[in-house]
């Protein structure tokens, strides 16, 4: 019993410290609460610059994919109109190849009808057929030979094709010189039917008729989907004393023209003077 007070005295102290003890755990908890409070608007600023900076980089990423695409279509479309073209000329050849048989054969008989008619052994009506043959044969022949030289100027011109959009961005009066092509942008409105100036100023000069291989949109450009429309192609080598003369009138005159020393390198093949704007695939 003697215990008892004792045991007494310690409940009483320990009922006087209670509200201290709950005062400091609850001091202890608003301050928890308002670091965690004061923290939290950190953490949101830091979530949200991430998200910008990751959105900025994801638009970065679409516009270079943006700008990339129109090039990249080019690439294509100009790889496509290259294999294209020629397989085309492929063709070309190998009509060119019976058509040059035929046209022996022809010349053959007309010999041997004129023959036949000297000796009076056929009527004349029967040599007149076989020239007409011959003549016929001689027509698909140079057709056959213009649509292979078209092609041949074709391929020159598609391995510079470009997008409509790039073309009008180029700056106007530009000349542009390399070892296959020189370019000049041009500073007038040129038209189709200002080839009519420059036709007058090669025969002026040269006393020859301008040698045009291709004037506008041709049966050529028609098949492979190219867009000639606006532009004429001349015949004429561009590092010739006629070729010289005419790019440096072109200039004076302000008219775009594209001239082309070949389609393949180390050779002439293909080699003309592009007047107009560049072509495009269709």
């Amino acid at each position: 019993m003697a215990d008892v007070p004792r045991y007494a005295t310690l409940i009483i102290a320990l009922l006087l410290c209670a509200p201290v003890m709950a005062q400091r755990a609850a001091t202890k908890s608003v301050k928890s609460k308002s670091a965690k409070r004061k923290a939290a608007p950190v953490a949101s600023k830091s979530e949200a610059e991430a998200k910008e900076s990751d959105t900025k980089a994801s638009d970065s990423k679409s516009d270079s994919k943006d700008e990339a695409k129109p090039e990249t279509d080019a690439a294509k479309s100009r790889a496509s109109l290259i294999a294209a073209t020629n397989a085309y000329r492929e063709s070309l050849d190998r009509l060119q190849v019976l058509y040059q048989a035929e046209q022996q054969r022809a010349a053959t008989m007309v010999a041997k009808k004129r023959a036949l008619l000297a000796q009076g052994l056929i009527a004349r009506r029967e040599l007149e057929t076989s020239q007409t043959a011959l003549s016929a044969i001689k027509a698909k022949l140079d057709e056959n030979e213009k649509k292979i030289g078209e092609t041949e100027q074709l391929l020159a011109e598609a391995s510079v094709t470009e997008t409509p959009a790039k073309t009008a961005a180029q700056k106007a009066g530009t000349l542009y010189t390399g070892l296959r092509m020189i370019r000049y942008t041009g500073t007038n409105n040129w038209a189709l039917s200002d080839v009519s100036k420059v036709e007058g100023f090669f025969l002026a000069t040269f006393r020859k008729p301008l040698p045009i291989s291709a004037f506008g949109q041709t049966a050529t450009h028609d098949k492979l989907g190219f867009d000639h429309r606006g532009s004429v192609d001349v015949a004429v080598h561009p590092d010739t004393a006629e070729g010289l003369v005419l790019l440096a009138y072109l200039r004076n005159q302000g008219i775009p023209y594209i001239a082309f020393r070949s389609a393949v390198p180390g050779s002439a093949t293909g080699a003309h003077i592009h007047i107009g704007r560049p072509s495009h695939r269709i």
